[in-house]
Parts: structure tokens; C-alpha cells; sequence
């Protein structure tokens, strides 16, 4: 048997596989396909959520501090951390904005307004919420409710102005796939 004769057709055989794969693949890309066949990371553009909370269901009436919170505010926010925490994949940040209504003065307003942006701030961090979070309170310069008449807190004035009494989390980052 004539080994060098088989040892010459091998080594053929190499060199036409090896010259036949360097066209197909980028050699110093070492064992993945070429570039062009890679598959490029889906860029995700970040989207805006709105979650607009009741203060009255938040806190007690005419408190803004951790210990005027109700329990079912409590609730509500452990729900929003949750949301947070498992519904996005990434939060690039979160703004909390405070709110009253028209009732007290300007100052008593703001600074009530304030408090509660801060207190939710501070829940949701406490609670596992990683994200940058700012908190600011806007009194009641931006009203959501129209046509509420008076001046006296009466219960009826009181229950149309309610709207006005939020806390809004306005969420941004990138949603969690459906799995």
C-alpha cells in the first residue's frame, strides 16, 4: 500500500475543505458565523407610563407624612413597586408629582403637595425600587377637575375637588417582553 500516496490525497482534501470554508466564514471570528449573519440586539425605544394615584385613598385627610398613609395606600404602592420591580426591564427613571386641590393657601398647598411626592418616593425605594426617582409638588396649580363651585370645604366641594388630590408616578424605561 502506497501511504505517501494517501497521505498526499488527505492533505488535498484538507486544503480544498480549508479553502473552500474561508470564503463562507470571517476566519477571525473564531468558530461563530460571519458579521453579517449575527443577529443584532433589538434596540428598544423607552416608553412613558402614567399611574395616577388618589391621594385620598393614600393618605388620611390633610396629611402627606408616612404615618397619615392608610392601609389600603400601602397596598396600592406595594402594587406599584411590584409593577415596577417585575413589568420592566430596564427604568431609566421615575417622576413622582404631588397635587392638591384649590382648598388652603398656596404655601400650605405646595408644601402639603411635597410631602407626598416624598413620602411615595421614599415607600418605593424602600421596597426594592432601584430606579431614579424625583419627587416634586406642584400644589394645585394644575388642576384636573372644572366646574366645582365655592370656596368652603363642604362635603360636597370636597368630593368634586377629589381629583385634584393625586400623586402621579410617571414611569420611563423599557417593558418586560410577554413571556
Amino acid at each position: 500500500m502506497n501511504y505517501s500516496l494517501i497521505r498526499m490525497i488527505c492533505v488535498a482534501g484538507a486544503a480544498l475543505t480549508l479553502t473552500a470554508c474561508a470564503g463562507l466564514h470571517d476566519v477571525s471570528n473564531k468558530w461563530g458565523p460571519p458579521d453579517h449573519q449575527k443577529q443584532k440586539p433589538v434596540q428598544e425605544t423607552p416608553v412613558q407610563e402614567t399611574i395616577t394615584l388618589k391621594a385620598d385613598a393614600l393618605f388620611a385627610f390633610d396629611q402627606g407624612h408616612l404615618g397619615g398613609m392608610l392601609p389600603a395606600g400601602r397596598t396600592e404602592l406595594d402594587k406599584v413597586a411590584e409593577k415596577i420591580r417585575t413589568g420592566y426591564a430596564r427604568v431609566d427613571s421615575i417622576e413622582l408629582v404631588g397635587h392638591t386641590d384649590r382648598l388652603g393657601s398656596d404655601a400650605y398647598n405646595m408644601r402639603l403637595s411635597q410631602e407626598r411626592a416624598d413620602t411615595v418616593k421614599s415607600y418605593l425605594q424602600q421596597h426594592g425600587v432601584a430606579a431614579p426617582i424625583s419627587a416634586i409638588g406642584k400644589g394645585e396649580t394644575q388642576p384636573v377637575t372644572h366646574g366645582c363651585v365655592g370656596e368652603i370645604a363642604t362635603r360636597a366641594l370636597t368630593e368634586c375637588l377629589q381629583p385634584d388630590r393625586r400623586v402621579e408616578v410617571i414611569i420611563t424605561g423599557i417593558r418586560r417582553g410577554k413571556k
